[in-house]
């Protein structure tokens, strides 16, 4: 609107941006509010670069504007590094609408071409500042695959598809999920050359076009050029796709429809276009519309995002798996085995299809893990670790499944009362693990039981050391007391319990007191 003056056209496009379904991941997603600070912060700063350099209206204190637009890129990169294309898209705005130069004076006028570039350069230079700190980052974590695990031509053939995938959803937003796997460079290349003939024929079209509509190069290339950080080149984590990707990208493509196509020109007089127009938003609005209100009640809570996934991408493992994980939190593991087990047989299928990659093995055991399969999956982690896996990943996982084994253990023992054996479990668990308050207060229960309450003593107050909330413990202490003939110290851990409202004051109330 600053920069074109068309009120109707402008407000088309920010409506089709507010209810195109591809848009919901981004808001309903809570872990994607940085995604959302990132856009508003781009936003604002390509608003004052507009206000800025624009022909209608010249600023008074431009130092002011510029100032702004530096400003709000900054804090759009300590949000999210992936808008670092903004200097790209400056450029783009200065072809259309800003018209400070056309494509072709880009192309032959390099005096003017130079002066705008030489303004760019302090953006550019933030660019690249923020982007190696964010591949630093992502090395370190073990995001980025090698170029080893994932060749350049295959990233290559990866975000061709990728494109293709967004300007599908961006005509077609149906099926669309939480997650897309990623082919691990195993796609049909029947499915890469549509898209490369796609993309060039569009981009040919566009160029050609350049003079009569430069809104079409500029809306294109700000598609592309949006998409490009997250398309796969530099790959970053195992999905292929996200929805979320397209969060700003598809403002390029609005403009083209909105802005690209004036058929008024053409076929309309008078008030015809405006009556066409109206009723042809209505319609894709609408329609838009109601999608965006299905897919937003697949983002209920993690059960629906998962089964969503199960029903889009029904071959992947990890629906089934956090399916599996959901129902195991709310109602039990007997509920959740049978996702589980699909989650298991397709992690079988990915171990048969790529026996050196590490991912399936480590997957799989985690899967074992929470099935109380421990024993199972400590042999499928030494393979994931001998395969190159994150080794701290590796051996925190492994500390879990020997917990869990152990923890069996105690449980079983504490069944038989057999105290003596007990005890040694728990100082295995302990050796793995120091700081949880639970078990220290099941190793004082422990030698209670077998009357060492000095040790017992010793171990309950590390528990609370740890873990200061534990009522029963303070119960277990006092107990330890009362057994001493120490009543003091007794009837002081009462009145701690008495100020927490405690269910254990009455009972402790009772010991002592015997009312």
């Amino acid at each position: 609107r600053i920069s074109t003056g068309q009120d109707l056209r402008s407000f088309l496009a920010g409506m089709l941006f507010a209810v195109h379904p591809m848009n919901v991941e981004s808001v309903a997603w809570l872990a994607e509010r940085k995604n959302l600070l990132s856009v508003l912060f781009m936003l604002l700063s390509l608003i004052f670069y507009s206000l800025r350099h624009s022909r209608s209206r010249a600023p008074a204190k431009p130092v002011l504007y510029t100032s702004a637009v530096y400003l709000f890129f900054v804090m759009g990169l300590m949000s999210k590094s992936s808008i670092v294309v903004l200097p790209v898209l400056l450029l783009l705005f200065d072809i259309w609408p800003l018209r400070r130069i056309s494509a072709d004076d880009i192309i032959n006028n390099r005096r003017s071409s130079a002066r705008l570039l030489m303004e760019k350069i302090p953006f550019f230079a933030l660019s690249l500042f923020f982007g190696i700190l964010t591949i630093i980052a992502q090395k370190k974590i073990d995001a980025l695959p090698s170029l080893e695990a994932l060749t350049l031509p295959q990233r290559l053939g990866g975000a061709a598809t990728g494109f293709g995938f967004y300007l599908e959803k961006f005509f077609s937003p149906i099926k669309l999920c939480a997650f897309y796997p990623h082919h691990k460079g195993q796609y049909d290349i029947a499915l890469v050359l549509p898209s490369l003939l796609l993309l060039s024929a569009i981009t040919i079209l566009f160029f050609k076009l350049r003079r009569k509509a430069p809104v079409l190069l500029v809306g294109w290339g700000v598609f592309v050029v949006s998409l490009l950080p997250v398309i796969g080149i530099i790959q970053v984590g195992s999905q292929a796709y996200a929805d979320r990707y397209a969060y700003f990208s598809y403002w390029g493509l609005f403009v083209i429809v909105i802005f690209g196509i004036e058929l008024e020109k053409h076929f309309f007089r008078g008030q015809g276009f405006k009556v066409a127009l109206a009723i042809s938003a209505t319609v894709i609005i609408s329609t838009l519309f109601l999608l965006t209100r299905a897919q937003t009640a697949h983002w209920k809570d993690d059960g629906a995002v998962w089964k969503n996934v199960i029903r889009v991408s029904p071959n992947i493992p990890l629906g089934y798996y956090n399916l599996a994980n959901y129902y195991k939190e709310r109602s039990g593991l007997e509920e959740a085995l049978p996702y589980y087990k699909k989650a298991l047989e397709r992690y079988d299928l990915e171990i048969s299809l790529y026996p050196q990659a590490a991912v399936p093995y480590y997957d799989k055991a985690c899967a074992l893990i929470n099935m109380e399969r421990s024993e199972e999956a400590l042999e499928l982690l030494q393979m994931a670790r001998d395969r190159g896996y994150n080794i701290k990943q590796v051996e925190d996982k492994t500390r879990v499944a020997k917990l869990e084994i152990l923890s069996r253990r105690w449980q079983e023992l504490k069944k038989q009362e057999r105290w003596d054996e007990a005890e040694p479990a728990l100082q295995a668990m302990l050796a793995l693990d120091g700081a949880r308050a639970d078990i220290w207060a099941a190793l004082g229960y422990v030698r209670i039981r077998k009357n060492d309450l000095a040790s017992a003593r010793s171990a309950y107050q590390k528990a609370l050391e740890l873990d200061d909330s534990r009522d029963e413990v303070i119960f277990n202490l006092a107990l330890i007391d009362l057994r001493n003939k120490d009543m003091s110290g007794a009837e002081e851990k009462l009145r701690m319990l008495e100020n927490r409202n405690s269910r254990f004051a009455e009972a402790l109330r009772q010991k002592l007191y015997g009312r």
